[in-house]
């Protein structure tokens, strides 16, 4: 039987792959923080078998559905606000008693800061910690 539509072919081709998987992935390891298909050095063989009811099988397929409905609705709302949206750039009115700055002259460079005619210290290059705190010692004096 020949499908009829795009979407009735891709669910064969997941139903051929699904059946193709579930033969050939028979045994699941585990390799460290990974997972195989085929044994490796100081791997475990994993128990893949879904232990859930039919009912709680159910109704997780279910939810998955419902989730699916719902994020299909959300995109859909996204996509018409996003068309309604006016397109172009952003236009701010400025309050009417408000005066505009002038726009500065394209001939006016801008203005460096001045230099000190005297020098600054430079930072040494390494690093000392001192304790603010810390007071040196009175020298004992050589006094006899």
């Amino acid at each position: 039987m020949k499908p009829k539509t795009r979407r009735q072919f891709a669910a064969a081709i997941i139903a051929a792959g699904a059946f193709a998987a579930g033969a050939a992935a028979a045994q699941t390891w585990r390799c460290g923080n990974s997972y195989s298909d085929r044994p490796c050095d100081n791997g475990r063989l994993i128990d893949t078998d879904d232990a859930r009811s039919k009912a709680q099988q159910h109704d997780a397929g279910a939810a998955a559905r419902r989730n699916a409905k719902v994020a299909d609705t959300l995109a859909q709302d996204r996509q018409r606000l996003e068309a309604a949206a006016p397109r172009g750039p952003a236009v701010v009115a400025m309050p009417s008693d408000a005066t505009p700055a002038p726009a500065p002259k394209r001939s006016e460079a801008p203005k460096t800061p001045k230099r000190s005619k005297t020098r600054t210290r430079q930072p040494p290059e390494y690093f000392t910690a001192r304790d603010p705190l810390w007071k040196p010692k009175a020298k004992a004096s050589s006094r006899p």
